[in-house]
């Protein structure tokens, strides 16, 4: 990652493997619930429109004038840090010999970014407020999902910190507040304080996109304190919650915390392969039991939100079993404390989870994700790396680890036909 005189951080990732170039845009800055909503409908606005594209089929025009490029903008929450995340793929100039497309590509970019739709500082009014209904209407519309519903109450009720009980775009009461001049301001303040990360990936050269890249404006200067990224908390007494809806399956979140844990530390990894071992594999202590064995759940998982410092665990069963899944969960989540496992198991997970990792090198947005995410981090491995250090956890460190394991929420949808 080299910083630029503009600000930019500008990663060039040169690779034969893609057919494709990849250009991603990170703005980061601290997460906060009062902002969310404002910098996710400033995402919105930037993915459809522009001073030169100022609608949806201007943009589509000129997506198809560079062979049929992809563009998209969103936001999400990386620890206590919230993401901006612009990205543009599009055909290697070579395939179509046109020897002007990065520069074309490169131009498109930089006029999303830098010339956004604001006139006399403001956005179209009418344009503004049919954008904000349907962020609204979508926001919304992602309750219809019961597993979403469910997981919005858990996360109220683990986080004891008030900006993470939300979601990345806000809440519903956020996303009603944010006004026009709300959202202009959240665009300057994007480009005056975040951190600025600029990746691509492509057959391409490197002083090539630096040179395109050093002509962008100047943005933040702002460097992001890697140690304040992750998120911890304190243990707090149990949560239960329960929720009764229509419908014919019933549905169990548990959120657990991650005692005296360090995500910025070769720890993750027993922390991923309790997980796996436990519910995140196809060969899981819960996937065999309760699924397969004892057929209890229609599915079961758990899932590892390390730079937040915890764990779910997820299911979805008839509300008759409730109460045996539940006690089946702790039953698994004993055996590991007490290394009832055998050794083959262990073997098969670390295989499972290397697998994964070595054909994940075959997608370009994993070789981007995992550049910006190490720089951020500042937690940086190789892939070679990566499997050395899975391979040297032993069943011990994760035993021992499974001992601060603690659970925090109980939260189920019970379903009444």
């Amino acid at each position: 990652m080299k910083k630029l005189v503009n600000g930019i951080n500008l990663a060039v990732i040169e690779t034969t493997q893609f057919q494709s170039v990849k250009v991603v845009v990170d703005f980061y800055a601290p997460f906060n619930k009062e902002t969310a909503s404002q910098r996710s409908l400033l995402a919105v606005l930037m993915e459809n429109s522009s001073a030169a594209y100022p609608d949806r089929q201007a943009m589509t025009t000129k997506l198809n004038e560079l062979y049929g490029a992809h563009y998209s903008v969103s936001t999400s929450r990386f620890g206590r840090l919230a993401k901006i995340h612009l990205s543009l793929k599009f055909p290697n100039a070579a395939i179509f010999h046109d020897s002007q497309l990065l520069e074309k590509a490169f131009a498109f970019l930089a006029e999303q970014i830098f010339s956004p739709l604001i006139i006399h500082d403001q956005f179209p009014d009418k344009m503004f407020e049919i954008e904000k209904k349907n962020f609204l209407t979508e926001f919304l519309s992602n309750f219809d999902n019961k597993s979403y519903k469910l997981h919005d109450r858990v996360l109220a009720n683990y986080f004891s910190d008030a900006n993470l009980r939300v979601h990345a775009d806000g809440d519903q009461a956020l996303i009603k507040q944010v006004t026009n001049a709300s959202v202009v301001g959240a665009y300057r303040q994007m480009l005056s304080n975040d951190e600025t990360i600029l990746t691509v990936s492509g057959n391409l050269s490197s002083q090539k996109i630096e040179n395109l890249v050093n002509k962008w404006p100047i943005v933040s200067h702002n460097t992001i304190n890697h140690k304040n990224i992750v998120y911890t908390q304190a243990i707090h007494e149990l949560n239960k919650i329960s929720t009764h809806e229509c419908g014919d399956q019933s549905l169990l979140e548990n959120a657990y915390n991650f005692v005296d844990y360090n995500h910025l530390s070769d720890q993750r990894f027993t922390a991923i392969l309790f997980s796996q071992l436990l519910g995140g594999s196809s060969q899981s202590l819960l996937f065999l039991s309760i699924r397969e064995k004892k057929q209890l759940v229609y599915y079961t998982n758990s899932l590892i939100f390390g730079q937040d410092g915890w764990m779910l665990i997820q299911a979805g069963l008839d509300k008759q079993n409730m109460t045996a899944v539940e006690n089946e969960i702790n039953r698994q989540i004993d055996k590991i404390r007490q290394h009832d496992f055998s050794d083959r198991l262990f073997s098969l997970i670390k295989n499972e989870l290397i697998t994964a990792i070595i054909s994940g090198q075959d997608y370009q947005n994993n070789t981007i994700d995992r550049e910006v995410a190490g720089f951020v981090s500042g937690y940086k491995k190789t892939t070679a790396q990566t499997i050395d250090l899975i391979n040297s956890v032993t069943a011990d460190q994760v035993v021992a680890f499974s001992k601060k394991v603690i659970q925090q929420t109980e939260a189920v949808l019970i379903n009444e036909n």
